[in-house]
This record gives structure tokens, C-alpha cells and sequence, in this order.
């Protein structure tokens, strides 16, 4: 079992070269051993985040009030969001965003400040995601955990490296770091981080009902904020498979995998960050192989099928029947036929456009559902004037990366639906579906 997340040491960042440092959970006097300064660590606030209330707040009242909450996420801090890049931490901006956490928990440590706690609250949770040093990771948390009092920051932190603990098989400290947060909260990201952290130790501990019972049975019996929905609906999905219901996760996760275009990105990150937990083994592959056949036969390439063969079905007669009528007059054999001057090029001009309108869908749908899986960076984005079943078409400039070969770039054009519009910007990651023949041919998925 992995101890990095226990609940029995303390692990702190020195607050003078910034390296992790351990001491017992009562608290110790140490020194760096990086640094050599001497450090006075206190013992654990282990107090509840919340003070039990004289008239507890009735559920349906407190789901009331979380439901209003929806779809008002927090924004991070202006200094915060210079360093984003597709919502995360911007590589080239991690030394500085580090610098920027140093400096705040300087500020926070000579005194409390609103702007400054919100400011450090961001920059952990942003640092933890791009830090690979476990030693680091957890250190970060319980630092910030300390200079921290805000109880919607507490509570964040606690169920963040409860999750961690499960994740790493140890449970009892799961539990540790739970006990003292706030189960019945009315702040959406505070309930939302307990529940989340719940279902994910339910899920370790293989309890699937304790699972549903924290984050529902369907996707909108709770209220959740949308940075945890997504995970959750995994941990969901997987607790049906794992009661028998292969088919309710299926389902669930193929509406999930029609959320946007970056969804079927988003679970697969899921799913590989908490291999340890083999989520969704069955339904995820149902559900991915539904949702291509769906891909495949998306309202804009149909709307290509049907004009295509319906312009080759006007074109081709024409076309023949104006030869025809050439043929006949230039051999002579019926004066009285007179052949229309525009029977033909009318002929080839509905023929090359119906086949190249049938020949792009069949080939979109035969990439959507054979094609090799890739990310892909859009590097430009260009209106068209076409629009398919009132769908604007874009050009989208692709970088694309696939597996063991160089990147490379690639032109697409692609009809978007309207919840996509505002996704698709130059910068932003895509799926993609290669074509195995011709790695130039890239449809997005």
C-alpha cells in the first residue's frame, strides 16, 4: 500500500527553499534537510469545518439552494488566469505560477486576505495537477490546507487528499481526511468535493450502492458542479456495470461522450488517471463503439448522403439523355430531335457534385468508425460560407499527433453543432480519426 497520503505524518513545504518536508501529525520541531532552517511545525487542525447548526437546514431546502448554483462556477483570480492555457496550467507558465504560490503563502502567512486565500486556493489546485512528484503533490495540499480558513477551501483540500488516499489503497486515511469536512453543506463546490470524494472511496472499498447514494443513480439526481460532473458520471457508470447493469453505464456514457468534442478526450484522461480503479470495463467500450456508429451517421453527413444521391439521380438521366439526343442527331436518324445545349453540362455539373457530396460522407463514416484515434491542436480556424441543416461550416488547420510519428499538419472542414461553437478556437485539442491508407484524410470524431 502507498503511504505518501497518510494521515499519520504531517508533510508541509519549507517555507524557505520550498522542498517537502515530514513530521509527525502531533506536530515537531525540524529542520530542513534540504536548507538546514529550523521549523516549528504545530499539529493538525483536525476541528470540523462547519459547526453543527442549532436548526439544520430541511434537504429538500438545501438542494434547493445548491441547484440555484449551477452553471456559476468560481473564476479564478485575474494573476491566476494569465497563467491558463485550455483551462489548465500553461507548461511554459509552471515556474512562474510556482513563484506566484511562494510569494501568496508568504503574503497569507503574515496575514489573512480574501484575495490572497482564493489566489493560493487556485494556484494549488492547478499546481497539484501539473506536479509529478507525489512527495510534492501531497506536501502542496496539506500547506495550503494550513494557511488556508476559508471552509469551502478546507473542504476542497481534505476530500482532494481523501481521493488521493483511496486512489492509493489507503482507505483508513481516506476516511481520516473526510471525518472533519462538512456532509450537508450549501455551497455547490463544497457539497460537490464531498460527494465526489465519497463515491470515489465507495468505489475502492467496492460499496456500488454508497456510490449512487452520493452522486445519484442518473446524471441529474444531485446537483454537481461542473468541473467533478464528468468524473462522476464515470464513477456512476461503473457502479451500474459493477451491479449488473451494463447497459444503464452504456447508456450513460454515451451521452456523456456526446457532450461536446472534447468529451471523449475528457473520459479517456479519466479513465487512464484512475487505472488503479479499472472503471467501466465493459460499458466505456459499448459505449465508445455506440457512439462512433452514432458519429457516423450524424445528422450533417445524412443531409450528404440524401443530396448526394439525389443530385446523382437527377444528373446521371440528364447527362445520358443529352448524349442520346447527340448521338441521334449527329447520325442523322431523327431531324425533328432537338438536343438542349444544356441537358449535358446541367448533367455533369448535378453528377460531379452529387459524387463528390456521397464519395466525402461515405468516407467521413467509414473514418469515424475504422479510422486510428488521434488528438489533434487546432493552429486555425476559417468560416466557410456552407452551412449543413443550418450547421456552419468551419476549416479547421490541424496540427494532429499520432503514435509513434512526427506531427504533422492537416486541413478539415467540419459542420458544428452550436455547443461546439464556442469550443473550437484556435490552440484547443480535438479528437481526430485518421485514415490508416492516407494519413492526410482526418475527419473529426
Amino acid at each position: 500500500m502507498d503511504t505518501t497520503y497518510s494521515h499519520t505524518i504531517r508533510a508541509l513545504l519549507c517555507p524557505h527553499c520550498g522542498a517537502p518536508l515530514s513530521a509527525p501529525a502531533a506536530g515537531a520541531q525540524i529542520s530542513c534537510r534540504y536548507c538546514g532552517v529550523a521549523l516549528a511545525v504545530a499539529a493538525r487542525d483536525e476541528r470540523p469545518l462547519q459547526p453543527a447548526p442549532s436548526a439544520p437546514l430541511p434537504e429538500p431546502e438545501r438542494l434547493a439552494r445548491l441547484r440555484a448554483q449551477v452553471g456559476r462556477p468560481l473564476a479564478p483570480p485575474p494573476l491566476v488566469a494569465e497563467l491558463l492555457h485550455e483551462g489548465t496550467l500553461a507548461p511554459w507558465k509552471h515556474q512562474e505560477a510556482a513563484s506566484l504560490w511562494q510569494s501568496t503563502r508568504a503574503e497569507l502567512a503574515s496575514g489573512s486576505r480574501p484575495e490572497a486565500a482564493e489566489r493560493l486556493f487556485f494556484l494549488t489546485i492547478l499546481l497539484f495537477s501539473a506536479e509529478r512528484d507525489p512527495a510534492r503533490k501531497r506536501a502542496l495540499l496539506e500547506t495550503a490546507l494550513d494557511l488556508l480558513t476559508l471552509p469551502r477551501h478546507r473542504q476542497a483540500l481534505r476530500c482532494m487528499l481523501a481521493r488521493n488516499a483511496a486512489l492509493a489503497g489507503d482507505l483508513e486515511a481516506a476516511r481520516a481526511w473526510l471525518a472533519p469536512c462538512d456532509a450537508r453543506s450549501d455551497d455547490l463546490a463544497s457539497d460537490t468535493e464531498h460527494r465526489f470524494a465519497c463515491a470515489y472511496l465507495a468505489t475502492a472499498e467496492r460499496r456500488w450502492d454508497e456510490v449512487l447514494a452520493a452522486i445519484g443513480e442518473r446524471p441529474h439526481d444531485v446537483p454537481l458542479a461542473a468541473s467533478a460532473a464528468s468524473v462522476c458520471a464515470v464513477l456512476r457508470a461503473n457502479a451500474h456495470e459493477r451491479r449488473g447493469a451494463v447497459d444503464v453505464a452504456a447508456e450513460q456514457l454515451s451521452a456523456e461522450l456526446r457532450a461536446g468534442l472534447e468529451a471523449p478526450r475528457r473520459l479517456e484522461a479519466i479513465l487512464e488517471a484512475n487505472g488503479a480503479l479499472a472503471l467501466c470495463p465493459q460499458s466505456f467500450p459499448r459505449a465508445r463503439a455506440a457512439s462512433a456508429q452514432k458519429a457516423a451517421a450524424d445528422p450533417a453527413q445524412t443531409t450528404l448522403l440524401v443530396l448526394g444521391g439525389v443530385f446523382l439521380a437527377l444528373g446521371v438521366p440528364l447527362l445520358a439523355l443529352g448524349v442520346v439526343m447527340l448521338v441521334v442527331l449527329a447520325t442523322g436518324g431523327a431531324d425533328r430531335i432537338t438536343a438542349e445545349p444544356i441537358l449535358i453540362p446541367m448533367g455533369g455539373i448535378l453528377t460531379v457534385v452529387g459524387g463528390a457530396y456521397l464519395r466525402r460522407a461515405l468516407l467521413t463514416r467509414r473514418l469515424r468508425l475504422h479510422g486510428i484515434a488521434a488528438q489533434a491542436e487546432i493552429l486555425r480556424v476559417d468560416m466557410t460560407r456552407a452551412s449543413i441543416d443550418d450547421m456552419p461550416v468551419q476549416r479547421l488547420r490541424l496540427r494532429v499527433t499520432l503514435p509513434g510519428r512526427e506531427p504533422y499538419e492537416a486541413e478539415v472542414k467540419h459542420a458544428l453543432r452550436a455547443m461546439d461553437l464556442g469550443r473550437v478556437a484556435s490552440g484547443r485539442s480535438i479528437g481526430v480519426r485518421v485514415d490508416p491508407k492516407d494519413h492526410r484524410r482526418v475527419v473529426v470524431a
